[in-house]
C-alpha cells in the first residue's frame, strides 16, 4: 500500500465508523424527526399522532383522519472532549458546529373505499445521518480527522391499509442521497505538514414495513422494520503537501460502500388516564453485526484500481425507550422520556469520527394546540459514557479515551395540521363495518382518542371529544 493510499483509506473508514453509530444526536445519526416523538423519548412505535409515524411505524398512519402535515427542525450541539491514555489531566475539546436537520411529513387518509378496510398514504422527508464537527488544528488524533461533515437523506413514500379494527399493516420505500466530506492531517516527521481532503456522494435504496394492533381500548401495539441498506460513496481526494513530499500528493477517485444496519423495533402505549395520561415503551434491534470491514477502492489516472479492506466489526445494539403524555388541557400536552442507548464499535476500531460510546438521554417536550394547528417542541440533553479506544487501524496508531458526560444538547420544534375528515366510501359499508376514523370528524380527534381500540358499531364508538388534533 503506497503513502498516498495509507491516509486517503483512513478517511475513507472514519466515514463507515460514523455511520456504525447509535441513532441519536452526537453520534452523527439522528432520530429527531418529530418533536412529539422525541419529547417522549422516542417511544412511539404503537402511538399514532403524527404523521411521523412514517418512520416510526407505516401502519400507524391510517389512525390519522384527513390530511395530515407535519414540518419541523432541530438544533443539535454536540461535543466531544478527548483525554490521552498516558495523562488525563489534560483534554482537548472538539469545536462542533450547530447542526440543522428539517423534516418533513405528509399523510392522507383514503377512507375505506369499497368497504375494504381504512387506506392511507404518506411521504415523509428526514435526515437520519447528519452532523459536522471539528478538532483544533494540532489536537493529538490530527491525523485521524480534524473535520467531517455527513449527510444522508431519506425520502420515504409510504401505504397503509387497516383491514380490521383492530390491526393495520403499512410498508414502503426508502430513498437515501448522500454527500460527506472530510479532512485530516498529513505530518512528515517535521514542521512542515500537510492536510487531506475528500469529498463525495452517493445513494442507497432500502425498504420499510410495520404492524398496528389495538387489542383492548386504550392498548396500542407496534412493530416496524427497516431494511438493510447501503449507500455507494464515490468521489474524489485533494492532497495539499509541502514540498518535497508534494510529488506524493496525487489526487486520486475514491469509491466505497457505506452499510445501513437492518433494524427492528416493537412498542407498546397504554391510556393509563384516558384522554389524559399515555404512557409508552420502545424496544429497537439494529443488526450491525454484519459490518465485519469496509473496502475502499482507489482509481489512479490511468484507471488502476486498489483495493484497501479494514475491518470495523461491529457489534449488534439494542436502544431502549420510556415516555409518556399529559394533556394538562384541550390545547396544551406535555411529555418526558428516557433513552438506552448501545455502542456498536469495539476498543479496537473506534475512533473520534466521532467517538462511539454508550449514551443516556433525558428528553422533555409540550405542545400548544389551536383547533386544527399545533406547535410542538423538545429539548435533549445527551448523557455520553466514559469510552477509551485502542485501535491502530490508523495512520497515528490512534489511541485515547473521551470523559463521561454531558456531549449533546438538542432542541426541536415541528408545526403541524389537519384538514378534513377521510372521504366517504364509494359504496358505504354497513354499520357492522364502521370504523373509528369513518365515523369521527377530524377536528374532533385528540391523540388519545385516535390511540384508542376502534369499535365495530357506531354503538361501541368511543365518544366524540373537542380536543384539538395535533
Amino acid at each position: 500500500m503506497n503513502f498516498v493510499t495509507r491516509f486517503s483509506a483512513a478517511g475513507t473508514l472514519l466515514l463507515a465508523s460514523s455511520l456504525a453509530a447509535p441513532a441519536h444526536a452526537g453520534n452523527i445519526g439522528i432520530s429527531e424527526f418529530d418533536s412529539t416523538s422525541s419529547g417522549r423519548g422516542f417511544s412511539t412505535i404503537a402511538v399514532a399522532d403524527s404523521p411521523s409515524a412514517i418512520i416510526y411505524n407505516p401502519a400507524n398512519i391510517t389512525r390519522l383522519p384527513g390530511l395530515q402535515l407535519n414540518f419541523g427542525m432541530a438544533a443539535m450541539m454536540p461535543r466531544w472532549e478527548y483525554v490521552p491514555l498516558d495523562d488525563q489531566t489534560v483534554g482537548t475539546k472538539s469545536e462542533t458546529a450547530v447542526s440543522t436537520p428539517p423534516s418533513f411529513s405528509l399523510t392522507y387518509n383514503l377512507g375505506n373505499p369499497g368497504g375494504i378496510g381504512d387506506i392511507a398514504a404518506g411521504l415523509g422527508f428526514y435526515v437520519p445521518w447528519g452532523s459536522s464537527f471539528s478538532w483544533p488544528a494540532e489536537w493529538a488524533g490530527r491525523q485521524s480527522v480534524q473535520k467531517i461533515t455527513l449527510q444522508i437523506f431519506e425520502v420515504s413514500p409510504v401505504l397503509a391499509w387497516r383491514p380490521h379494527p383492530m390491526v393495520a399493516v403499512g410498508a414502503g420505500l426508502r430513498v437515501m442521497p448522500g454527500n460527506v466530506y472530510l479532512k485530516q492531517a498529513v505530518d512528515f516527521g517535521t514542521e512542515a505538514g500537510g492536510t487531506v481532503e475528500m469529498a463525495g456522494s452517493g445513494t442507497g435504496m432500502g425498504a420499510s414495513a410495520g404492524i398496528g394492533v389495538w387489542p383492548l381500548d386504550g392498548l396500542s401495539l407496534g412493530f416496524s422494520w427497516r431494511s438493510a441498506g447501503t449507500v455507494k460513496m464515490t468521489g474524489q481526494s485533494d492532497f495539499d503537501f509541502p514540498a518535497p513530499f508534494d510529488t506524493k500528493a496525487n489526487d486520486r477517485d475514491v469509491e466505497t460502500e457505506v452499510p445501513v444496519a437492518q433494524m427492528f423495533r416493537a412498542g407498546v402505549a397504554y391510556d393509563v388516564l384516558p384522554k389524559k395520561l399515555n404512557v409508552s415503551a420502545a424496544f429497537m434491534y439494529q443488526m450491525w453485526s454484519t459490518f465485519k470491514e469496509l473496502a475502499v477502492t482507489f482509481i489512479d489516472a490511468d484507471g488502476n484500481r486498489e483495493v484497501l479492506a479494514q475491518p470495523r466489526n461491529a457489534k449488534n445494539s439494542v436502544s431502549l425507550h420510556l415516555g409518556g403524555e399529559y394533556r394538562l388541557s384541550d390545547s396544551v400536552a406535555v411529555r418526558a422520556g428516557y433513552v438506552y442507548d448501545q455502542k456498536v464499535l469495539p476498543e479496537d476500531t473506534v475512533n473520534p469520527a466521532p467517538p462511539n460510546s454508550d449514551l443516556h438521554l433525558a428528553t422533555v417536550g409540550a405542545s400548544y394546540y389551536m383547533g386544527q394547528y399545533g406547535v410542538h417542541a423538545h429539548f435533549e440533553n445527551v448523557f455520553y459514557a466514559p469510552r477509551e479506544s485502542k485501535t491502530s487501524s490508523f495512520p497515528a496508531k490512534w489511541q485515547g479515551g473521551w470523559a463521561g458526560g454531558t456531549m449533546a444538547y438538542v432542541f426541536g420544534l415541528n408545526v403541524s395540521a389537519a384538514f378534513g375528515a377521510a372521504p366517504e366510501a364509494a359504496a358505504a359499508p354497513a354499520p357492522e363495518e364502521t370504523s373509528a376514523v369513518d365515523s369521527a370528524p377530524a377536528a374532533d380527534v385528540s391523540p388519545a382518542t385516535v390511540e384508542t381500540l376502534p369499535a365495530s358499531t357506531p354503538e361501541e364508538a368511543a365518544p366524540a371529544t373537542t380536543l384539538p388534533t395535533p
